[in-house]
């Protein structure tokens, strides 16, 4: 059986090794039946749940916002020249808010556009947990935006002059605010992500909704393809490290 391996940048030794089985994923349709494989292991989908995601993802908005293509070392580097090519916006990518006790940090967001009002999180394509994460973190931290004022106190100490909120005491509008969830891509083709990725962007679209969310918005980021083949080696070695 093919492996795939973990290759120490430092040693030149394998460190970690999976099956290629366990690293493929694949969704099928087979005589009206929907199959995905995922992390080596095979789930049927009752065809109308199937139907029902499907159909809600392709319903999905897709944002206005400008994002420029993604040619830079990681995220972070991504997120501050995003932020930087729109005039109103400011870079939020770390600048996380201790709030909930113990070691509970909430990042607002990667990019807060103040005109309009966006909330932008990024995150590169990945497997169902890499883009559940991301669907999680916008629903979490729109949830505490609208329903908890000591989080947006804490929040107004992070946010740069011009982009403070002018009475964090009040709860804000959350009709007035854009969720949206930007997905770096290096595929040519329109933007689609996996199933169980749709069932969390779903649910984080129902949670958003409950609290007053009327706009909460997909938008591709395009990465080329170049840049993508030589950021898969840097975070191989980076993770080997």
């Amino acid at each position: 059986m093919a492996h795939v391996f973990l290759i120490s940048s430092k040693t030149d030794t394998a460190t970690e090794a999976w099956s290629a089985y366990r690293c493929i994923y694949a969704e099928i349709e087979h005589k009206g039946r929907v199959y995905i494989l995922n992390s080596a292991k095979w789930y049927e989908i009752v065809k109308g749940f199937a139907d029902q995601i499907n159909e809600g993802y392709s319903q999905m908005e897709e944002s206005t916002v400008t994002l420029i293509d993604y040619s830079h070392a990681d995220e972070g580097a991504y997120n501050k020249a995003a932020a930087a090519a729109i005039p109103s916006s400011c870079c939020m990518d770390r600048e996380l808010v201790s709030h909930g006790g113990g070691q509970s940090k909430i990042e607002f967001c990667d990019i807060y556009d103040a005109t309009p009002k966006r909330l932008i999180h990024v995150k590169h394509y990945g497997g169902s947990s890499h883009l559940s994460h991301l669907f999680s973190q916008g629903a979490v931290s729109g949830e505490l935006f609208v329903a908890d004022s000591a989080f947006r106190e804490k929040l107004n100490d992070k946010l740069p002059a011009g982009h403070k909120l002018a009475h964090p005491e009040s709860r804000p509008n959350a009709g007035d605010y854009e969720i949206v969830f930007g997905v770096i891509s290096n595929s040519l083709k329109p933007l689609d992500i996996p199933f169980f990725s749709k069932v969390s962007l779903k649910n984080a679209k129902r949670r958003l909704a409950g609290y007053g969310y009327q706009k909460i918005t997909l938008k591709k980021i395009q990465q080329h393809q170049g840049e993508a083949a030589a950021e898969v080696v840097s975070a191989v070695g980076a993770t080997a490290q």
